[in-house]
C-alpha cells in the first residue's frame, strides 16, 4: 500500500463536535443527548474544535479539553452563535462561527435569516453556514455564496455514499469554488462495503478531485461508492500537489460526534502516526 499520500490533505480535516449536545439518536450522530463530554485528545487530523454558543466559557477553563493554538467554532441558531462569538472572542482569539440549520424552516428561509444576522460582521471572521440538502438548496447555496461565507452541507437523510445530493452538492461547491464541510455523521477513512450511509473521507477527496477535472455525476458518485481500501488509498496518493492543494483550499472538513474513531481508521491505513503509549495511558483514565 502507498504511504505517498500527502500529509497536508489529511492535516485539520476533522472538526470536533464532540463538545456538541446532540439531541436524541438522529442524523447519523446516534448519540444520545445530556452534559457535554470533554474534547478528546489532539491529533494532527483535527483542525477546529466546536463548542455550544451558550457553553463557550466552560469550554475555554477547561483544561481537559484544552488544545493550544486550534482554531475554535461557536455552533448554534445564528442569533445565538453570534451572541457566543461577540463575548468569546475577546478572550480567544482564534474564534469563528458555525450556524446550525434552522430544522423547522425551508432550507432557503433558514439561510435568508442567518445571514441577516451577519451583515455587521466583517468577512475575515471565519463562519460556517448549515444548509440542508432539500428542496431549494441551490438557492440557499447562492446566497452563502453572495456573502462569502463557507457552506457546511447536512447529511441528515443521506441514505447511499453515492446519493445524488452529495454528487450534486459537490459539483456546485466546486464550479462556485465555494469552500464546503460536511454535518455530523458516522466518518470513516473509506467507504464500508457493507450497507454504509455516507461515503468515506478519501472517497470525498476522490470526488472532489473528480469535480475539478470537470468529471460528470456519474463518475463523481462512482469515486464515492468505491470500497477497495488499497486502490483508494493509491490513488489518493498518486493526487499532483497542485490538484491536492484545490482541494484542500475548497474542502474545509467534516464533523465528526468523535474524533478517535476516525483517527483510528485513517491509522489503520497508515495515513496518520500510530498513538503513543502516553497518549493511550491517557485515554484510559478519561
Amino acid at each position: 500500500m502507498s504511504q505517498a499520500v500527502p500529509t497536508f490533505l489529511l492535516n485539520a480535516l476533522l472538526d470536533d463536535f464532540s463538545m456538541i449536545r446532540r439531541p436524541g439518536a438522529g442524523c447519523g450522530a446516534k448519540r444520545g443527548g445530556g452534559a457535554p463530554r470533554a474534547a478528546e485528545p489532539a491529533s494532527p487530523a483535527v483542525g477546529r474544535r466546536v463548542v455550544q454558543a451558550e457553553d463557550w466559557s466552560d469550554a475555554f477553563t477547561d483544561p481537559s479539553g484544552a488544545v493550544p493554538g486550534l482554531p475554535v467554532l461557536i455552533h448554534g441558531p445564528a442569533a445565538r452563535a453570534l451572541a457566543g462569538y461577540r463575548t468569546a472572542a475577546a478572550a480567544w482569539p482564534a474564534v469563528g462561527i458555525d450556524i446550525a440549520q434552522e430544522r423547522d424552516r425551508h432550507c432557503g428561509e433558514s439561510v435568508h435569516r442567518t445571514l441577516a444576522h451577519l451583515t455587521q460582521l466583517p468577512r475575515s471572521v471565519p463562519v460556517t453556514v448549515g444548509l440542508t440538502l432539500g428542496p431549494g438548496w441551490r438557492d440557499g447555496l447562492s446566497m452563502i455564496i453572495a456573502r462569502g461565507r463557507s457552506v457546511r452541507f447536512a447529511v441528515c437523510g443521506v441514505d447511499a455514499p453515492d446519493a445524488a445530493v452529495l454528487v450534486d452538492a459537490i459539483r456546485a461547491a466546486v464550479a462556485e469554488r465555494c469552500a464546503f464541510s460536511w454535518s455530523c455523521g458516522l466518518w470513516g477513512a473509506v467507504t464500508d462495503s457493507w450497507g454504509a450511509e455516507l461515503p468515506g473521507i478519501l472517497n470525498v477527496l476522490l470526488a472532489t478531485a473528480a469535480a475539478l477535472r470537470g468529471d460528470g455525476g456519474a463518475e463523481i458518485g462512482a469515486q464515492l461508492a468505491r470500497t477497495d481500501r488499497v486502490e483508494i488509498v493509491d490513488d489518493v496518493s498518486e493526487l499532483d500537489d497542485a490538484t491536492a492543494r484545490q482541494i484542500r483550499a475548497l474542502l474545509d472538513g467534516f464533523a465528526v460526534p468523535r474524533v478517535a474513531p476516525v483517527v483510528d481508521s485513517l491509522r489503520d491505513l497508515d495515513l496518520l502516526p500510530k498513538a503513543s503509549q502516553e497518549s493511550l495511558d491517557r485515554l484510559a483514565v478519561r
